[in-house]
């Protein structure tokens, strides 16, 4: 869900066509509903910067990908939510995303891709 945040960082990307203002993911373990008035993850418990801003077709979307492994995230709770920020540890949060629960185990990797498309 595309938070109130996101929507403004929408306008100034699109007045300014500069990618810098979606800049990291992070992922958490909350449970709570996505909102739009939300201004963070429930329980974010690790933020990376983004490291592949794809563009797809003219105008058509752009995918942020982020990798992680159970090192970076070692006795975290399970992942349940993902969002897109604009800073490394503060900024507005774009979007936020919840699931059922990916454990965190030894030895186990994660990729989180997130689409942002024009519809």
């Amino acid at each position: 869900m595309i938070t109130n945040d996101g929507v403004t960082i929408t306008r100034d990307l699109l007045l300014s066509g500069n990618t810098a203002f979606i800049s990291h993911m992070a992922i958490g373990s909350g449970n709570a509903i996505p909102d739009v008035t939300q201004t963070g993850l429930g329980s974010e418990f690790n933020r990376k910067a983004v490291t592949l801003i794809a563009l797809g077709s003219p105008q058509v979307g752009t995918t942020f990908r982020v990798d992680w492994n159970s090192v970076q995230v070692s006795g975290a709770q399970p992942i349940t939510e993902v969002g897109l920020f604009s800073d490394v540890s503060t900024g507005s949060i774009y979007n936020r995303a919840r699931f059922d629960p990916v454990e965190v185990s030894a030895g186990s990797e994660w990729r989180f891709e997130l689409n942002v498309e024009e519809i």
